[in-house]
């Protein structure tokens, strides 16, 4: 696919799934306002008026009967609608046809879980950076790793931890390197993060390329970020891991950090040259 096709693409996605429902939301109670606002008689603006102890407020705080009539259909037409989307919406995956790349717009995921009610996400297509912030945060109530259909092999490797690199016997910052579906090059690593000690946790089976649901690596990493919780202040990680196993480990190791101590954490990415590079840091305190 071109960059033109994916650009169109990507727009059409978050015009659908988040601009098209907010815009619905703020220009529905206007029309209906506008619309109904002035046809209603002195009858039925005074029973309006009466509908609870809100719009009384609305009637004596206006400057006047009628903007306090559109104000009061518009608010009342405005829940009625963020109701209504909401419950449409709890029933939908966000990215149910997984056909963008979706990283580094958290607060556009916010908008769709808290504002929209969307309640579902699949992380097939989430960079990990993006899976680390929405995880750990909680943003959507149930995340999936893949569809229904994908199989994953059953495990059966062994697990290598070993520090590497540990030249800085002082250093308070460790690169932690988790190696799941592919293996990571320690000359892949970044100039700025290459001084670093090295924390690499691998399963035997990167060779196969094939996606494995890894019980052990996951308790591989949970056990080595308990063992070094206090003897650093900063962790640089780098992952090559699978949704269903990403997913795992963000949960079962780094949503309660702030009961850790660790002070800041970065998720490191592969950069267009293959090198890790592309630092975002999804926790400081």
């Amino acid at each position: 696919m071109n960059r033109k096709n994916k650009k169109i693409k990507e727009w059409t996605f978050w015009i659908l799934k988040l601009y098209f429902p907010i815009v619905i939301i703020i220009l529905v109670p206007i029309l209906v306002s506008i619309l109904v606002g002035g046809t209603l008689t002195v009858k039925e603006v005074s029973k309006l008026t009466a509908t609870n102890l809100f719009t009384r407020a609305l009637f004596v705080v206006a400057p006047n009967n009628q903007v306090a009539t559109y104000a009061t259909i518009g608010l009342l037409v405005f829940v009625i609608t963020v109701v209504t989307v909401r419950k449409l919406k709890s029933t939908e995956v966000f990215n149910d046809n997984q056909s963008v790349y979706i990283h580094n717009c958290y607060k556009r995921l916010w908008v769709a879980s808290k504002i929209l009610g969307y309640k579902h996400l699949r992380l097939i297509g989430v960079s990990l950076p993006m899976q680390f912030e929405v995880i750990m945060n909680g943003t959507f109530p149930d995340f999936t790793a893949e569809s229904s259909t994908t199989q994953y092999e059953k495990f059966d490797g062994e697990i290598t931890v070993e520090l590497l690199n540990n030249k800085g016997q002082n250093s308070k910052i460790l690169n932690v390197l988790i190696c799941d579906t592919y293996d990571i090059s320690v000359q892949n690593i970044g100039a700025k993060f290459f001084s670093y000690p090295m924390l690499k946790i691998s399963s035997s089976m990167t060779h196969t390329k094939l996606r494995y649901d890894n019980p052990k690596l996951v308790k591989a990493v949970r056990e080595a970020m308990q063992e070094v919780d206090n003897q650093y202040d900063e962790l640089n990680i780098f992952l090559t891991t699978n949704p269903l196993n990403a997913l795992k480990i963000i949960g079962g190791s780094f949503t309660a950090l702030d009961r850790s101590g660790f002070k800041k954490i970065t998720v490191v990415q592969m950069n267009d040259d293959k090198i890790y590079a592309d630092s975002f840091v999804i926790f400081e305190s």
